[in-house]
């Protein structure tokens, strides 16, 4: 039974037994801990011109408090003076940037494994379960500021839809079947008008970079022309021509930073603003510029 308990103890961690002289068993010593070690950490932590850090936090490899709850941190010479103990030298040291950008910027965290020769017993251990006093001294950990990704906005073209209507706001497209037919843009020179023998415009793309000038329509809704497309940012001008009828167009369009763009239509010099739906509820939702015909005198 004496066997028994004592293999039990030995798997539970306990430590052992003593012998008299002829060997016999006569007295058992039960003894159970952890083994323990004291260390002391001098380092100084830098940026990569040799500049000191202050504010880094030191921890365990595992990011753990490793010397006080309150935490450890380098000074105004990047310096960091510490001691702790724990249940064995740590092999890993992790060094954190907390502050953000305040004391020389933001740093990326830093995993640094200790070397052989940076560890010195200073104190023995006892023989038991105390395993004596260890310095740690580093001569330079070096950090490395985080490179940020800028942010690049994508803005959108700029891609007016028009809807001719006439001054009751009835859109032609009801009573002439072949008005796209009839339509025709002045732009920078250039005449745009509609293949014929297509008798259809081109689809609308989605791509975000601005294409060529064009005339398209919604493949979704064929009762309105796109012209565009015109790059964020920019201003131009153009005719509108629909039989004998004619409008001037000027666009100027803005940045405004964080995704924010602005946009301003004139119609024949007049400041016009966007209508979803107006050629009906019929119509799929879509914003557009109203050309409006005027009423005969």
């Amino acid at each position: 039974m004496k066997r028994l308990i004592n293999i039990l103890l030995l798997l539970l961690g306990f430590s052992a037994v003593s012998c008299n002289g002829d060997g016999k068993e006569d007295e058992m010593v039960c003894m159970y801990g952890v083994p323990t070690v004291d260390f002391h950490l001098i380092a100084r932590v830098v940026d990569e011109n040799g500049n000191p850090i202050k504010g880094i936090q030191v921890l365990d490899g595992a990011g753990y408090e490793l010397f006080s709850r309150d935490g450890c941190f380098t000074d105004s010479d990047g310096k960091v003076d510490a001691k702790g103990s724990e249940h064995g030298i740590p092999i890993y040291l992790t060094f954190r940037d907390v502050d953000g950008e305040e004391n020389g910027g933001e740093f990326e965290e830093k995993l640094y494994e200790i070397k052989y020769h940076e560890v010195n017993q200073v104190t023995e251990g006892d023989g038991m379960w105390y395993e004596g006093c260890y310095k740690i001294t580093i001569d330079k950990i070096v950090m490395t500021k985080k490179v940020k990704d800028p942010i690049i906005w994508d803005y959108a073209p700029f891609d007016p839809a028009f809807v001719i209507v006439d001054e009751t706001l009835n859109n032609i497209a009801e009573t002439d079947p072949d008005w796209l037919l009839n339509i025709e843009i002045e732009y920078n020179g250039e005449t745009y008008k509609v293949d014929p023998a297509l008798k259809e415009l081109k689809p609308s793309t989605m791509a975000y970079v601005a294409g060529p000038a064009e005339l398209r329509y919604d493949e979704h809704n064929k009762t309105f022309f796109i012209f565009g497309e015109f790059t964020m940012g920019e201003d131009g001008e153009f005719k509108v021509r629909y039989k004998e009828h004619e409008w001037h167009i000027r666009f100027d369009t803005n940045i405004l930073g964080q995704g924010f763009s602005e946009s301003k239509v004139y119609i024949n010099d007049v400041e016009t603003k966007a209508v979803k739906g107006a050629a009906g509820e019929d119509y799929v939702l879509q914003w557009f510029y109203q050309l409006i015909i005027p009423s005969e005198e």
